[in-house]
């Protein structure tokens, strides 16, 4: 029985150049490591130089199995992997290679050969790469552990209450978004009421200073207009007075110029008598 003792890649995917793998002389190997170590990427190596099809390798297309980054003018990809038979211990050399045209070859022992020699040189191996379980993603995995477990019975349900859930985080998100956009409007309205009664403070105060401004005007026009009064008054009893003198004075010019007539006549009648 054959098992895989190593590979070898050639701008396979992520592993730019040449990248050799052992896999020691154990007879059960694990690959582990943290996500995005590249297990999947050696996963699809293995699977790729054993034969896999296209669909069971998450890609499109070969060419999407090629190193994307800067390469050599005439690099190519040629992953291969050694497969060692367990009673004679040969060493079976298997090469798969992706040529320009997106097409892959198969080779033993760097002799070409067709995928069903390929395959059947496997098969010899008792290397069952169209055996359901010879690959198992982690996706069927999954599927199988569930149908084991029993859980599978409820995948349905499972289904139902997932779409439930996520509609009720989109109603969630929905409100919890609304409820934030009526937050945001609240302040905004609190603070236009707040410069709101603000402004009417400064309006009504501004009406305040006005009203005392012209309490004041009137007070002193008032105050002016009693003095106004006053003096009025003052000057017109000085003027009645002034009016009363000059009255008195015309009286008694009157009188002595009526004295003055009367003396002038009697004078004259004394002449004329003497006369």
């Amino acid at each position: 029985m054959g098992r895989l003792v190593g590979l070898e890649l050639h701008n396979f995917k992520l592993y730019k150049g040449t990248a050799r793998i052992g896999f020691g002389d154990a007879l059960f190997t694990s690959i582990i490591g943290p996500n995005g170590a590249g297990k999947l990427n050696m996963m699809d190596a293995i699977s790729f130089v054993l034969g896999i099809q296209l669909a069971q390798l998450r890609s499109q297309q070969l060419r999407d199995l090629i190193y994307r980054g800067r390469v050599e003018k005439d690099a190519d990809l040629a992953p291969f992997a050694t497969a060692a038979d367990g009673d004679s211990g040969e060493i079976m050399a298997l090469k798969r290679v992706i040529n320009a045209n997106g097409s892959s070859d198969y080779r033993l022992n760097e002799q070409n050969v067709t995928a069903l020699q390929y395959l059947m040189a496997l098969r010899a191996e008792n290397i069952l790469v169209k055996a359901r379980n010879f690959l198992v993603r982690q996706k069927d995995l999954s599927k199988l552990i569930e149908t084991i477990s029993g859980s599978a019975e409820y995948a349905a349900e499972y289904e139902q209450l997932k779409e439930e859930l996520e509609r009720a985080h989109e109603v969630a998100t929905q409100v919890f978004s609304r409820k934030r956009t009526l937050n945001s409007e609240s302040k905004q309205y609190k603070d236009q009421m707040r410069e709101r009664d603000l402004f009417e403070a400064k309006l009504n105060e501004k009406y305040s200073l006005i009203k005392i401004l012209h309490l004041y005007r009137i007070f002193h026009n008032q105050k002016r207009h009693f003095m106004l009064v006053a003096d009025t008054r003052r000057i017109s009893e000085k003027l009645a007075e002034v009016q009363a003198s000059q009255a008195e004075r015309a009286s008694t010019h009157k009188q002595m110029i009526a004295e003055v007539t009367r003396a002038t006549l009697i004078q004259k009648k004394v002449e004329a008598q003497k006369a």
